[in-house]
Order: C-alpha cells, then sequence, then structure tokens
C-alpha cells in the first residue's frame, strides 16, 4: 500500500487511513478538552453554567471538525459524550436522565446538547 504523510489544510489533518485521520484529529481535541475540564472542576460552577461552558469551550470546538469529516466514529461520540456529562455531574452519579436534561429550561431541563445529534445534524446540512 501506498504510504502518504498526512496533510494539513485549515485545521484538519487529511491522510488516506480513515482510522489515522480519526485519531490525528479528535485525539488533540480530546486532550484538550481533558485540561479544561480539569481546571473548570475546580470552579464552583451551577449546571447551568456548566452546560454554557460545554458549548462555548467543547462543542464549538467539535462542530468545525465534525462538519468537514465525513465520518464521526460512534465510540469517539460516546467518549466525548461520556467525557461531557461527567464534567456536568462533577464526577458524581448522573441523577437526571440525559434526554431529560436536553430539554429546554421551561420543559424541565438545562439545554444540554446531544453530541450525536448535532453530529448527524451536521452531516445532513
Amino acid at each position: 500500500m501506498d504510504y502518504r504523510p498526512p496533510k494539513i489544510g485549515l485545521g484538519i489533518i487529511i491522510c488516506t487511513d480513515k482510522d489515522r485521520l480519526i485519531d490525528l484529529n479528535y485525539t488533540p481535541i480530546i486532550s484538550k478538552m481533558n485540561k479544561t475540564v480539569q481546571f473548570w472542576n475546580k470552579q464552583h460552577t451551577t449546571m447551568f453554567g456548566k452546560v454554557v461552558i460545554i458549548d462555548t469551550l467543547f462543542i464549538s470546538q467539535l462542530v468545525y471538525l465534525m462538519s468537514v469529516l465525513s465520518t464521526s466514529p460512534t465510540q469517539t461520540m460516546k467518549q466525548i459524550d461520556t467525557q461531557l456529562y461527567t464534567f456536568l455531574w462533577s464526577n458524581k452519579t448522573e441523577r437526571i436522565k440525559r434526554n431529560m436534561l436536553e430539554n429546554t429550561k421551561e420543559s424541565g431541563g438545562v439545554s444540554m446538547s446531544d453530541i450525536t445529534l448535532k453530529d448527524k445534524g451536521l452531516k445532513i446540512s
């Protein structure tokens, strides 16, 4: 098989191997998310505040990547989703179902974003 070194275009690393493509692009973002989570876990933030942090600092970085790459692996999406909810609950047991948290504030939720649905929506548009 012909090996070609990865190329960088508009912040996305492009290569011919699908698994490597995903690893090269998602791993740095997940690592950066871990560092940001460590910082924000030291702060005493409400659940609503954490949802704002998740939307502005984490999901905003993922949206561009998800919109450019044709595939987002299920395992990686689950890992990111777990990391976001672990941050939301401050490393404690989840007490409210995730689908309830995704509801609007008027419906009893906190307007938490569903990363998998957001990814699917980006692929449709």
